[in-house]
């Protein structure tokens, strides 16, 4: 599974320079429409949004357009660059706001897996969930590092404590059935799987990972499966191709 996109902040009081989230009641203010159209940017054309939040950050944008230029930077592929901005707005630049340092940390992690560098990524993945220890997307991500280096127990043990905050999260369910198989833990990883597919019937991580259990049990229903995970995704994704894989391994055995 990819590293989890950025969780984006959304808003920002117009007077501050740190980040916040107005009230419901409150229309937008002019800072905070700027901050969504430099994020849209971001998305769209993030060179030019670093040129622009730079821009705006020279002329008072403060946080926001710091943190639009850390966006900006990941999605043009600067990945380190992203996450030493967004560890130092995490630091210094959020200091009343205890659960958007959070973010920020987590959001810095996804920048440092992406860049290779796993020390730092658990590092700044280990902050987030020290500041919110109750967000299981941040013991989610941290999981998905851990399990890419072989710590399939520490894995586990975040994706479990994370199931113990939000028992219906079928992605968790879904990381841990591969985490117990990669164990050869197989009813284990099988009730994961089943549980998975039973809170969300549309997951296709979840049929995936079904279908490499029964494949590896011999069971005919694993061809279903991985048809399901065609269904569902576009042809050119990369679990499309994962399941086209197993299915010509099964055709090459058969």
């Amino acid at each position: 599974m990819s590293p989890r996109i950025f969780i984006l902040l959304v808003a920002l009081a117009s007077a501050s320079p740190a980040l916040a989230q107005p009230r419901k009641a409150d229309p937008p203010t002019p800072d905070a429409q700027r901050y969504a159209a430099c994020m849209q940017l971001a998305k769209n054309n993030p060179r030019q949004a670093v040129v622009t939040a730079n821009a705006w950050y020279d002329k008072g944008g403060a946080a926001a357009a710091q943190h639009c230029a850390a966006v900006a930077l990941f999605n043009n592929g600067d990945y380190v660059e992203a996450a030493n901005r967004l560890e130092h707005l995490a630091h210094d630049g959020l200091t009343v706001r205890v659960d958007l340092r959070a973010a920020l940390y987590a959001q810095a992690g996804s920048a440092w897996l992406r860049a290779s560098l796993i020390d730092q990524a658990l590092r700044a993945q280990g902050y987030a969930i020290t500041l919110a220890p109750g967000n299981a997307e941040y013991l989610i991500d941290r999981s998905v590092t851990l399990a890419g280096i072989g710590r399939i127990d520490d894995a586990i043990a975040d994706l479990t404590r994370a199931l113990s905050l939000q028992p219906r999260k079928y992605e968790a369910f879904t990381l841990r059935a591969t985490a117990y198989r990669l164990q050869a833990k197989t009813a284990q990883a099988a009730s994961d799987i089943d549980q998975a597919i039973k809170l969300s019937a549309d997951y296709p991580e979840a049929y995936l990972e079904r279908g490499i259990q029964r494949k590896m049990r011999g069971d005919k229903g694993a061809r279903e499966d991985f048809v399901k995970v065609l269904r569902l995704v576009p042809k050119e994704s990369d679990l499309a191709l994962q399941a086209s894989k197993q299915l010509e391994q099964m055709e090459l055995k058969r």
